[in-house]
């Protein structure tokens, strides 16, 4: 095909949004069981007996407002955590990372947490810290690792 002269110059420009094409299905699994741990996290919240009672002699004003901004910090918390877990479907090298120290300090805070822990709580914990790892694993592991490595 001839070239055009009335054309105008162009060159290759890459399609950022498609970086290194369709993620591996081993980092599709770790999104899903990101994504559980978020579920696991949030619901077993569900278990603590009365977040209000556990606030000791607060004043009820100080109480109201301090469990709206407890609230409000988890929403947020969520959100982010789901924009990070996301990041990393989307072949976003720095969320993996970030994800990694997530789950660090998590372990740490396992580890170091307190013997007064309901044992069902603790269960929980443990199960839900053994899903963040695999998930870590899963990203860190080829063919996930190459497929990060191709989106740089």
């Amino acid at each position: 095909m001839a070239r055009n002269p009335y054309q105008p110059p162009g060159s290759p420009v890459s399609d950022s949004s498609r970086r290194g094409g369709e993620p591996p299905k081993q980092v599709i699994w770790a999104v899903w069981l990101m994504r559980l741990s978020v579920v696991i996290g949030y619901s077993s919240l569900l278990l603590v007996p009365d977040l209000a009672a556990e606030m000791g002699d607060v004043p009820a004003e100080a109480r109201t407002a301090s469990l709206a901004f407890f609230f409000a910090a988890l929403a947020l918390t969520a959100v982010v955590y789901l924009w990070l877990i996301q990041s990393v479907k989307n072949g976003r090298n720095w969320a993996r990372i970030i994800m990694l120290v997530l789950t660090a300090l998590g372990v740490f805070s396992m580890l170091l947490g307190g013997d007064n822990t309901p044992p069902v709580m603790r269960a929980i914990s443990v199960i839900d810290t053994i899903i963040d790892v695999t998930a870590i694993v899963l990203i860190f592991r080829a063919p996930g690792s190459t497929w990060f490595a191709a989106n740089r």
